[in-house]
This record gives C-alpha cells, structure tokens and sequence, in this order.
C-alpha cells in the first residue's frame, strides 16, 4: 500500500535532522507493506485418457489476486517423467488484478495413469505454489472387418463396391495414417468419405466408419490385391485386408458355387450343376460319380454297385454281393450258402431236404421230392417206397408177401403161403383154401367127418383123428410146389 504521511519528531534533535534531511519542510515517504497473491485456475488439471503416442493439451489461468504487483519468475513440472510439459508459460510481473493463460501438454508412449505438479515460483505472499496434473494414456484399439474382400465375378467393364468398416473400441482416438491399395495398377480404388476424404484421420473413442472399395476389371482374369491401413494402434501399426476379384481359387465365392453345395468348381467340384457332386460326397445309387474321385468306381458301395463282379448288385437280388459264386440264377453248391439268392441252401442238391422230411438224398432219402418217402418211414398202400428199404408197400395189404404174385388186396386169403391165392389150383387134403373161394378141398371128395370109406387110397387117418395124405399124394404135392417155384 502506498501512503503520503508526515511523522512529528520525537525529540527536537530528531526533528532538526529531519528538517535538515527534507529541506524547509516535510515530504511523502512511500513504503510499501502489501505483496500479490499468485493463483492458478484450475487448481488441479486433468487431461483425461490420452491415447498413446499422441499429444493431449490443457489450458489454465494465473492471476494476481493479491493487493499489489507480483512477479512471476518461473512455471515449471516437477515429476512425471516428462509426459507433462509446459507449452505456454510466463515469467514477469502481474500487477494487481491481472491474469495470463498457460498452455500445458502431455504425451506418452506407454499405456499408464500418470501424475506431476506444476509449481509456481514467485515473489507473491505464496513464493512458491504447486498444483496437480494427472492424465492416462490408453493403446487404441482398433477393429477392421471384414478380414478379407471377395467380390467374387465381376464382367468386364462393370464395377462392384463393398465395405471395410473400421470401429475403435478403445477409450482414446485412432489415428489412420494411411490407407494404400496394392499394388497400385490394381483395378481397386478406395473411398475415404467417412474419415473425411483424407489421411491422417481421426477416429473417435466408439466410432465406426466405413471405407468404400470398388473392384472396376478391364479383363475377366483373376486378380488379387490389398488394402493397407496404417495405424496409430501399437498392436497393429498396419491392418492388411486383402481383395479379390474374380478368383475362383482365393476364398469361398458363392458366384462359383452354382449348385450351392459348399464346393466352387475350382476347388474340385466335377459337376457344380448337382449339389450331390462334391469331392469327399458320399457315392449315391444314381449312376454319377459324387466323390469327384476317378481312383474310385462310380456307385462304389452303394447297392447299385457290383462289388464281387458277378455280373449282380444288391439292387439286381445280389443277397451277398461279396461272394462271387453268389447271384440270383446261380449253379447251387453243396456249401451251405444260397447261391442262387433264392431263400433256401443247397436245394437241388443231393445234401438238400428239398421236401422238409428232415432227410437228403445223400441220408438216403429215395424220394427227396416227397416227405413221406425217407429212411424208416411208414410204409402205405400206394406203390411206393416209402422206407427207402428197395421194397414197395411191404407190410401192407397191397404187398405181396408170399411171392405168389397176390397181395391181400388182390384177394390172396393167405400172403404168407405161396399156394395159396385167388388163381390156385386146389390142391386137395392140404387143409389150405388154396383158390381162397372159401372153400378147403373142393372137389376132392368128402372131407371135414370121421368116415374115410370115401377117402382116397392113400388117406390115412392120424390117431388124433386128423386125416393124412398118403405118401403119394404128398410126392405130388412135392413136385406140384417145385415146378411152381421153377415158373417163378
């Protein structure tokens, strides 16, 4: 503060010196009491996230807002290892009431929280004030999808666009320092609109923004290419998307997909028209070659395939199309096999029951067409063999048993005596109905009584009653018996 004052003496001595000192009289004394008061606004600075590698700034005010001039003699950072920096100081006076604006700045190179002060040296009431900087720095993160261009078949003199989106999903801003096609007589061109038409270009914390390529061919050859992005992201200085146009080699183009079975006909597809065509399709009865492979035979496995070579397949009846000797209208062997895919083993075969009696012809079955002609059947009145033994009918009624060419059908009364059957002659005093008309001995004389005034000369009577045949009449009989033998 300034003041205008005069000062009595306090002795007459001091007041004489005073007087001698100031002349005829008193002048102003200026003594100055008061000092300024520096301050900083704002009294902390914050830079936010700062992505790294770039350059974040803050301003702040100093004043004087003391009651007399101050002089400032320096702004400086203490720690921080030099992220933060002073852009815009001050060294000077600031009289009363006056201000100056200060620039600071930070940048760094690794992702961290920093913190430092600037201090405020002065000859203020507060000779020396400090205040705290803080900032983080964050690596950009950038996404570029999709990873890859293929604008599949494009004719000749036309041109197709699509889109190469770029999102920053970090917290800090991503810097795209370039964007270049290569190599550069490659009909692809790139529009950069929504970076703002040029590079280097700044992408927003959360923005996306799509970049257009367009693939214009002079030709319909194959031709690939890349887009390369240069980047402010430390993980990826350098995105490399690659394009492609009319490639049917590069990647999955449905274009050169015709069938859309997941096969481009570059890729080995022998027939892109039939979705059932592939290499590696499983072989369908249908007469083509799926699998695209020429190692293998078409139909190979399926049941329209002949796998024995027979000349079958298993839709033609083949029932074991592993077998050769096995096929429908095959020569059955003695093997236990159907051989001629009929639904039976063996039949026609001697070692074959073809009637079901449960034996073959080599078990001896004379008759393997009819079950009830095999080894100890029953034998049945119809002429044949039902046994099997060479003897037909034998124990029946129809079976001549004495040999005396009459059966009991034939009406022998007595099959088991040769003599005696229905065109016998009668042969008189053997007891036999010998031409089995029910009558013994007809024509013989007398018989069945005790007189034997009547008999023959060579009828003897037995003591028991019974009548005898004299020894001629048995002679006869003899020689009778022996020519009929003799005949047969």
């Amino acid at each position: 503060m300034n003041r205008s004052r005069c000062r009595p003496a306090a002795s007459l001595a001091a007041l004489a010196l005073l007087a001698a000192a100031c002349g005829l009289g008193c002048q102003d004394v200026n003594i100055s009491q008061e000092k300024g008061l520096i301050l900083l606004a704002p009294t902390s600075v914050d830079f936010g996230t700062v992505a790294t590698g770039l350059v974040g700034s803050q301003t702040a005010t100093l004043s004087n807002s003391g009651s007399a001039r101050a002089t400032v003699s320096s702004v400086t950072i203490e720690g921080g290892d030099g992220v933060f920096t002073v852009e815009q100081g001050f060294d000077g006076e600031l009289a009363k009431s006056e201000s100056v604006e200060l620039v600071l700045g930070f940048t760094a190179d690794l992702a961290a929280d920093h913190e430092a002060q600037l201090v405020v040296t002065s000859d203020a009431e507060n000779p020396q004030e400090k205040y705290r900087l803080f900032a983080s720095s964050r690596d950009p993160q950038l996404f570029v999808y999709p990873g890859y261009v293929d604008f599949g078949v494009t004719e000749a003199g036309s041109s197709e666009s699509a889109a190469v989106s770029l999102a920053n999903d970090a917290l800090v801003h991503v810097t795209i320092h370039a964007a270049t096609i290569t190599p550069a007589d490659a009909p692809f061109s790139v529009d950069l609109g929504e970076l703002g038409g040029e590079v280097p270009a700044l992408l927003g914390p959360g923005v996306t923004a799509d970049l257009q390529v367009t693939f214009a061919p002079l030709d319909g050859a194959a031709v690939e290419a890349s887009l390369a992005l240069d980047t402010s992201d430390p993980s990826q200085l350098q995105i490399v998307v690659p394009l492609y146009g009319n490639d049917c080699e590069a990647t999955f183009h449905p274009d050169f997909d015709a069938d859309g079975d997941g096969v481009v006909s570059c890729a080995g597809d022998c027939d892109d028209t039939l979705p059932n065509v592939y290499p590696g399709a499983p072989e369908a009865c249908d007469g083509l070659d799926n699998d695209c492979d020429p190692s293998t035979e078409i139909d190979e496995g399926t049941e329209c395939y002949d796998d024995d070579g027979d000349g079958h397949t298993e839709a033609d009846g083949d029932c074991q199309d592993g077998d050769p000797d096995v096929s429908p209208g095959a020569e059955e062997l003695a093997d236990g096999v159907d051989n001629d895919c009929d639904g039976e083993l063996d039949e026609g075969l001697d070692s074959y029951d073809d009637d079901g009696d449960g034996f073959a012809d080599d078990q001896g079955d004379c008759d393997d067409g009819d079950p009830d002609v095999y080894p100890g059947a029953d034998e049945i009145a119809d002429g044949v063999d039902q046994d099997c033994d060479g003897t037909i009918d034998e124990g029946t009624d129809a079976f001549d048993d004495d040999g005396d060419g009459y059966s009991e059908d034939d009406g022998d009364c007595d099959d088991t005596e040769p003599f005696v059957h229905p065109d016998s002659a009668e042969i008189c005093d053997d007891l036999l109905d010998n031409d089995c008309d029910g009558d013994l001995d007809e024509d013989c004389g007398a018989t069945g009584d005790d007189d034997t005034s009547e008999l023959p000369d060579d009828c003897q009577c037995r003591a028991d009653g019974q009548r005898s045949l004299g020894g001629a009449t048995a002679a006869g009989l003899l020689a009778l018996a022996d020519l009929i033998r003799r005949r047969r």
